[in-house]
């Protein structure tokens, strides 16, 4: 993996295979290279940003956000039933910075108990395994991945989407092995194709500033186009579980998977329609559901008055995080 010419937080991807366009079933590279010539034969305003994609893609320079050091960290502890918390937390201490934010959000009155927690060890401890784990990875990622100079409007929306879709998937996949404590962390970055996304376009914005192919509604239909493969592609890049990898490179077209992963798949479809349906207004009054997102959790054995529970549970877990970070 070449690091050359990187700049702070992001690194090259050497690539795998030969940039030949064939038909999106290749590998995420073929399918990318793919993808950019369709939309640059379409023509248009778009065209321009995915022939400066397709060019770096070419010479080996597209550069992706960095996975930081503490959710490398963590992530081998993330599918595991059983997690020593004093080793969760030496970890967490690795990186001063989120170890404060972790011992804030559990001295919130989300989670605050009778004392304030003066350590990582006792901040863990009152917000639970799972908890904690969620607001680690919450947390190192908003600060890191998300952050994204000159995109911030664009960077949030993405954050809020995917951090109500991961409380959605991590409700539905609780019961659903071997995917149990899977959940949380596919939803938090079932998009991060659409970051990386931004990270391009930021860069690109530092070549030419005033350029009309870097403003925010042609980077987003770019973004339309290249996130799933752009996501996986990146997950990849950040060792993350095949499974998962390929779940992320398909959730708009979650129903070509119809292996063993498929339970998975529509977990994250229902997750990410879920999530939609919130931000429209769907935890406001007597919110009827659509039908497609119906359909998908009686798919997931989750009846109505399930569902009710858990857009209650999902909005409330999420404005208490959001709000803390």
């Amino acid at each position: 993996m070449s690091e050359a010419g990187t700049q702070a937080g992001e690194q090259t991807i050497e690539l795998e295979s030969p940039l030949e366009f064939r038909a999106p079933v290749a590998s995420h590279v073929d399918g990318l290279v793919y993808a950019a010539r369709i939309g640059i034969e379409r023509g248009g305003a778009p065209a321009r940003l995915l022939e400066a994609f397709a060019r770096d893609l070419r010479a080996n320079e597209l550069q992706l956000p960095v996975l930081p050091d503490s959710v490398s960290r963590v992530m081998p502890l993330i599918g595991q039933e059983e997690v020593d918390l004093g080793e969760l937390a030496m970890l967490v201490e690795l990186d001063p910075v989120l170890a404060v934010k972790v011992v804030g959000v559990a001295n919130s009155a989300f989670y605050r108990g009778v004392e304030r927690a003066e350590s990582v060890r006792d901040a863990l401890m009152r917000m639970g395994l799972r908890q904690a784990r969620n607001v680690v990875l919450a947390v190192a990622l908003q600060s890191s991945v998300f952050k994204v100079p000159g995109y911030e409007v664009q960077a949030q929306d993405v954050w809020f989407h995917s951090l109500f879709t991961a409380f959605a998937c991590e409700a539905l996949l609780a019961k659903i092995s071997p995917w149990q404590n899977a959940g949380f962390l596919l939803g938090l970055s079932h998009d991060v194709g659409r970051i990386a996304m931004l990270h391009f376009a930021a860069r690109e914005r530092r070549r030419e500033p005033e350029a009309p192919h870097v403003r925010p509604e042609i980077v987003r239909e770019v973004s339309e186009l290249l996130h799933e493969r752009l996501g996986a592609y990146a997950l990849r890049s950040w060792d993350f579980a095949d499974d998962l990898v390929q779940v992320v490179a398909h959730h708009h077209r979650w129903e070509t998977i119809t292996d063993e992963r498929k339970p998975l798949a529509r977990a994250l479809a229902a997750g990410d329609t879920f999530a939609h349906w919130l931000e429209g207004g769907g935890a406001a009054g007597d919110g009827v559901m659509t039908p497609e997102l119906v359909e998908l959790l009686e798919a997931l054995d989750v009846d109505e008055a399930q569902g009710q529970q858990l857009v209650r549970d999902v909005h409330g877990q999420f404005e208490a995080l959001s709000n803390l970070i």
